[in-house]
């Protein structure tokens, strides 16, 4: 289901969970443990669905905002970032 912006610090910083990042109709970026917090910082946090007054950038228009979701099977359990395009 939907994660929020304070869940997905959690869940990052868990590294039993996988963490995949979708981004348009490209393929699926897995983040080791060493990258998880700086990627969500730089890249994804910022254009957060829940950021304030959030639009997108003007080198990318047609870009949507990130949303994570907690996707589980069994014993395995995957965050997934993604702007759901």
């Amino acid at each position: 289901g939907e994660v929020d912006r304070a869940a997905v610090l959690g869940l990052l910083h868990d590294a039993n969970i996988e963490v995949a990042v979708s981004l348009g109709s490209g393929p699926l970026r897995w983040l080791g443990p060493d990258e998880r917090i700086t990627t969500w910082k730089i890249e994804l946090e910022p254009d957060f669905h829940d950021q304030p007054g959030w639009q997108p950038p003007s080198e990318s228009p047609g870009q949507r905002p990130f949303h994570a979701e907690l996707w589980h099977s069994d014993d395995r359990r995957l965050l997934l970032l993604t702007d759901r395009d």
